[in-house]
């Protein structure tokens, strides 16, 4: 499979942030909105493991933010806003709208430390203003909501919560590094190199401050040196940029490893995003591209949200390995629709390996590997989406789970779990008998490989035609796979630098399973 990619002429996108106008509380925070009435759109009865922490989506005066891995935020606005909330370890975010004619509002945010001094950014890391909360670790201010922003407070650098494992940090130099397209490049002649006929940064040292890109189509050429955070921030930020690149770069102990706001037909590859609470974080952008990046021991290891619109999500993940995350391997939350992700390795991590959820719709997943995780791949509340090609195997709980998740379709998988399938809802688990080569070599597709489908195949084509249709124990409520993938097998004897072994024909395929798979 071919894919195109193209970064682009220089983008000129106007930043506005777009708060959707349904609310989404995962069940994790709670809302009095100005109406009175309830939140129509909000999943009830899940279990902890369907929920995603740390995020409320709202429109009111008041909201309560709790049950977070950070803190738990309570807000007023004197005024109706749209409001997202979102709380992490050593960072709030907040995108802020009107919800009225009114130009700004009184807020008041309630749950910081207490006699602690932040710093509060609007939609980027120029011009800081430094708080110090009172004795309740409240903090009152005026907000322009003429316009959308987004606004993220984070505590003063040198002065993060005692339980940083890095909080005493030695930082040459005093804040952000911008990276713009000047004669300079902006700050990149601070750390590196900048070559004006290619828009390139090429760093020559570790560092640990954070940088930003502040231009289109600027390069960023890591050069194998490492950004080390102080577990607060983001390592890497984009905001409204186009046509950017960061590569061969390494990022660790930041809030967020590498985070793209708005950002379309952006570049990420060969990046080692490792010790963050999020590694690689896509939020309301589009085609972009990710490949080839490691991003292990994170929280959440890929992370992307709010892809809806035509203008947003088509984002495309490519052999990327996001392992031994404390949360998932890769995530796709909240109306995140149209991605691509092929080859990727999620494997290992404490909750799912491909998590798709809340109307994450219309994305096909491809030639995947999600092993060794709490779940495989899990998709909830989310609806019309491919999985094919994939193995998932060795899961602790199941393979495969669909909560509340419809007309998607599950074919040519290679499954090989406790519990492989869990579906409550109405799926297609195969596709009509067609010619071509099957995930464990067959010769013909159907549905999908399970390691517990006990029946048998009388016609010997490698698809299962007794106890139909395979339900996973009960696990696929409605129907099932009606043309389960069995092994045909004969056994031969060869002999490979003198020692003899079994070699078993997988449908006329010789493999040495293992000797590096060679043929004979």
């Amino acid at each position: 499979m071919l894919y195109y990619f193209q970064r682009g002429h220089a983008l000129r996108i106007a930043f506005r942030i777009v708060v959707l106008a349904f609310s989404l509380l995962a069940g994790v925070g709670t809302v009095q909105a100005e109406t009175g009435l309830p939140d129509v759109h909000q999943p009830t009865g899940l279990p902890d493991s369907l929920q995603m922490p740390g995020w409320l989506n709202a429109t009111g005066t008041h909201f309560e933010l709790s049950n977070n891995n950070y803190l738990n935020i309570e807000l007023d606005s004197s005024e109706s806003v749209k409001s997202t909330l979102e709380s992490v370890p050593q960072m709030v975010t907040m995108n802020i709208e009107s919800a009225s004619s009114a130009t700004t509002t009184k807020i008041t945010m309630r749950g910081l430390a207490p006699h602690t001094s932040y710093r509060k950014y609007e939609d980027d890391y120029h011009n800081p203003v430094t708080f110090i909360t009172d004795s309740n670790g409240s903090y009152v201010y005026t907000q322009d909501i003429s316009k959308p922003h987004l606004v993220f407070i984070q505590p003063e650098p040198g002065k993060v919560s005692k339980n940083s494992t890095i909080a005493n940090l030695a930082d040459p130099f005093p804040g952000t590094i911008f990276i713009l397209d000047n004669s300079t490049g902006g700050n990149c002649t601070l750390i590196g190199t900048w070559d004006n006929s290619t828009k390139t940064c090429t760093l020559t040292m570790d560092i640990t401050s954070n940088i930003q890109i502040d231009s289109d189509n600027i390069t960023l050429e890591g050069n194998r040196h490492t950004l080390t955070g102080n577990n607060t921030g983001t390592g890497v930020y984009l905001v409204s940029k186009g046509g950017v690149t960061i590569k061969n770069l390494n990022v660790k102990n930041f809030s967020s490893g590498i985070l793209s706001y708005y950002g379309y037909e952006n570049i990420l590859t060969n990046n080692i995003v490792n010790l963050n609470y999020r590694g690689i974080y896509l939020n309301r952008g589009g085609k972009n591209t990710v490949i080839g990046n490691i991003v292990n021991s994170n929280y959440d290891g890929i992370y992307l949200i709010y892809g809806d619109g035509e203008s947003r999500g088509r984002n495309i993940l490519i052999n990327n390995t996001a392992n031994l995350n404390r949360g998932s391997g890769i995530v796709l939350g909240y109306v995140e629709t149209n991605n691509t992700l092929f080859g990727n390795n999620a494997s290992n991590n404490n909750n799912f390996g491909i998590y798709l959820a809340y109307s994450s719709n219309n994305n096909t997943l491809l030639g995947n590997n999600a092993s060794n995780n709490y779940g495989g791949i899990s998709l909830n509340y989310s609806s019309n989406n491919i999985l094919k090609d994939n193995t998932v195997i060795s899961n602790s709980n199941f393979g495969i789970r669909l909560g509340i998740s419809h007309d998607n379709i599950i074919y040519n998988n290679y499954f090989n779990n406790a519990n492989n399938a869990i579906d409550d809802g109405n799926n297609t688990w195969n596709i009509t008998k067609t010619s071509g080569k099957n995930i464990i070599g067959g010769s013909w597709l159907g549905g999908n490989f399970w390691s517990d489908y006990a029946g048998s195949d009388t016609d010997e084509d490698g698809l299962g035609d007794t106890l139909l249709p395979y339900n996973s124990t009960g696990g696929i409520r409605n129907g099932g796979d009606y043309l389960p993938l069995i092994q045909v097998t004969t056994q031969k004897e060869g002999i490979i630098h003198g020692t003899t072994f079994n070699v078993t024909n997988i449908n006329g395929d010789y493999n040495f399973m293992d000797f590096g798979n060679r043929r004979i």
